[in-house]
């Protein structure tokens, strides 16, 4: 370490260490940074915090889509086979019915009892589909942090030059 009077060796830890907006050089002369290099430093990690916080979201989204279509695609495929299992049994309903009805009662009935339950199914489908969103938790979340973080370092600020 460099007494007073000396000048700071080559090796001196503090060269270069960032202070208070001051920078310490090897000469050991402290040299203030401009307004205009802070702000231009700011706006820069700002900018790359706001392309990280866009990769974040964009990751979240891709992620649900591909959750989502696999759930897609296996649901259509379910409801593929469903529904020829459903064809036979509406056919076997009428053809049981068609003994105490005539032919287009027993075709009525059994329609509008298919047609209900269908109603009652799509419904319940809606409800629980707008549910669920898909939102970017994380990122909302780390979004948040972010606001809260610059308004207290805003507010520390404003503190500081009054």
């Amino acid at each position: 370490m460099a007494t007073l009077g000396e000048q700071p060796s080559q090796q001196d830890p503090r060269r270069d260490a960032v202070m208070g907006g001051r920078r310490m050089h090897g000469d050991g002369e402290l040299q203030e940074h401009s307004t205009r290099s802070l702000f231009s430093e700011l706006i820069a990690e700002t900018t790359a915090l706001i392309r990280a916080e866009i990769a974040l979201a964009r990751g979240e989204m891709l992620q649900h889509a591909r959750s989502a279509q696999r759930g897609v695609t296996s649901m259509a495929a379910g409801a593929a086979v469903l529904n020829a299992g459903l064809l036979a049994l509406v056919a076997s309903a009428v053809l049981a019915l068609r003994t105490e009805l005539a032919d287009w009662a027993a075709a009525l009935v059994v329609g509008v009892i298919a047609a209900a339950i269908g109603a009652i199914m799509l419904a319940v489908g809606k409800r629980k589909a707008a549910g669920e969103g898909m939102k970017p938790e994380r990122t909302l979340h780390s979004l948040t942090e972010m606001k809260d973080m610059a308004r207290d370092e805003r507010q520390r600020a404003a503190r500081k030059w009054q």
